[in-house]
C-alpha cells in the first residue's frame, strides 16, 4: 500500500478493503489503528486545503470523497469513532465537488475528468451530509467559475504542482467549458483511463477549449508523461456592472516560442453571452497559432457569413452565434467526446487560426444566445 506502484486512489480503496476485513473478522480496535493511520496520511497528501484533490480531477475527488463517506458508514455501523480528521476532509470535499458540476448534474472535463454519473453524485452528496455551499474559485486546485442566470463558465487557472504530481495532469492551462441549463456548449474532450490508447491524446492542449501554438502542447511532456517544466499560471475574476470577468495568463509557450497567452472572459446578460479575447504576445514573427472551442456532441454547428461566423444549435433546440475579430479564420472540424468512461462519442470543434506576425496577436470573439 505504501510503495508507490498504487495510484492516489487505490490507496484509498486498498485501505478501504483492508478495513473492511479487518472489521468483518472482529479484529481489535489496536490492530485498525494501523490502516487508519495510513488512511489519515494520504488524507493530508491528496486533499488540498480548498478540498480538491492532487490529481486535480474532478473524477478522483468523487472517488475518493465516496471511500471516505463509506468508511465512516462501516465504523458508524460497527460503532467505533471516526477519526474527526475524516469528517473534515469530507465536509471540505463536498463543496469543492459541486464546484465542478454543470446544472445538467454532472461533472465538467478537466485533467482526467469526465461527466461520470449524476445520480451517483446527487447520492455521494445526500451521504455526505455535509451542507457546504459551491466555491466561486478553488485557489489551492487551480480552477475559477463564473456563473450568471444559468449560464456557467468553469476555467482550468492552474497547473500541475510537482514534476512528479504532472503525470495525470493535462497540459490545457486556461482551457474552459461553458453550459446554460442544461445545455453544454463549450466543452473540454474527456478522458480515458490512464492504461488506454487515448490517454496521451485526451491530455495534449488541442483536446481543450484554448489556445496551441505551432501545433504543441501549451507544456512539454517527457517520455514517463511527466511536464518538462511547470508553468506559471495567473488568473484574477471580477463581478463589475452585472458581468463576470476572468482574466488569466500562462507562459508555456515562453521558452520554445517567446510566448504568453492572455485569456480575458466575460459572461454577460444573465448567462446568455460570453465574450472572449486571446492575446498572444511576444511570439516570433510567423508563428501559427490556433484557438479551439470544442462543442458537445449534442450540439450542432454550421459556418455561415463570411468565414468569421458560426450558427450553434443546442439539444434544447436553442439557438447561439459565434463570431470572431481578428486576422483569423473560423472553421468546423471533427472531433471527439468521452462524457463516459470508455464512450467515444464523435463532435465538432470551432477552430480559428492565424500567424503572428507583429509582437501582439489579438483574438476577439463572443457567442450569444439567439433570441
Amino acid at each position: 500500500i505504501t510503495d508507490g506502484h498504487l495510484s492516489p486512489v487505490d490507496s484509498f480503496a486498498a485501505l478501504k478493503g483492508l478495513i473492511y476485513a479487518m472489521i468483518a473478522i472482529g479484529s481489535p480496535k489496536k490492530q485498525l489503528e494501523m490502516p487508519f493511520d495510513l488512511v489519515l496520511e494520504h488524507i493530508q497528501k491528496q486533499i488540498l486545503v480548498d478540498g480538491g484533490h492532487i490529481s486535480r480531477s474532478p473524477v478522483k475527488l468523487a472517488q475518493v470523497l465516496m471511500i471516505l463517506i463509506d468508511l465512516r458508514t462501516v465504523l458508524n455501523l460497527a460503532k467505533l469513532p471516526v477519526p474527526e480528521q475524516i469528517q473534515f476532509a469530507i465536509d471540505k470535499m463536498v463543496p469543492a465537488l459541486k464546484f465542478f458540476r454543470h446544472l445538467d448534474g454532472n461533472l465538467c472535463h478537466f485533467n482526467g475528468g469526465y461527466e461520470w454519473d449524476a445520480n451517483l453524485l446527487n447520492c455521494i452528496l445526500n451521504l455526505s451530509g455535509a451542507s457546504g455551499r459551491p466555491l466561486k474559485r478553488l485557489e489551492h486546485s487551480g480552477y475559477t467559475k463564473l456563473r450568471q442566470g444559468r449560464g456557467i463558465l468553469i476555467a482550468d487557472t492552474g497547473t500541475a504542482r510537482t514534476l512528479e504530481e504532472s503525470r495525470s495532469v493535462h497540459a490545457a492551462p486556461l482551457s474552459f467549458e461553458y453550459s446554460y441549463g442544461r445545455d453544454r456548449i463549450f466543452v473540454n474532450c474527456g478522458a480515458m483511463s490512464e492504461y488506454g490508447e487515448w490517454f496521451e491524446a485526451l491530455r495534449a492542449t488541442a483536446a481543450h477549449s484554448t489556445l496551441t501554438v505551432a501545433h504543441r502542447n501549451a507544456v512539454p511532456i517527457d517520455k514517463n508523461g511527466c511536464f518538462v517544466g511547470i508553468p506559471d499560471v495567473t488568473a484574477e475574476h471580477s463581478y463589475d456592472g452585472g458581468c463576470c470577468l476572468l482574466e488569466g495568463s500562462h507562459n508555456g509557450y515562453l521558452a520554445r516560442y517567446g510566448a504568453t497567452h492572455h485569456r480575458r472572459l466575460m459572461l454577460k446578460d444573465s448567462g446568455r453571452a460570453l465574450i472572449g479575447e486571446d492575446r498572444l504576445t511576444g511570439a516570433a514573427s510567423g508563428s501559427e497559432y490556433a484557438i479551439r472551442f470544442h462543442l458537445h456532441p449534442n450540439a450542432t454547428a454550421s459556418l455561415t457569413g463570411n468565414g468569421n461566423e458560426v450558427l450553434i444549435q443546442t439539444k434544447s433546440k436553442a439557438g447561439w452565434r459565434f463570431i470572431c475579430k481578428g486576422d483569423v479564420k473560423a472553421d468546423l472540424d471533427e472531433s471527439v467526446y468521452i462524457g463516459h468512461r470508455g464512450y467515444v462519442r464523435t463532435s465538432q470543434h470551432i477552430i480559428l487560426r492565424g500567424t503572428a506576425d507583429t509582437d501582439e496577436a489579438l483574438v476577439k470573439w463572443g457567442v450569444s444566445q439567439s433570441m
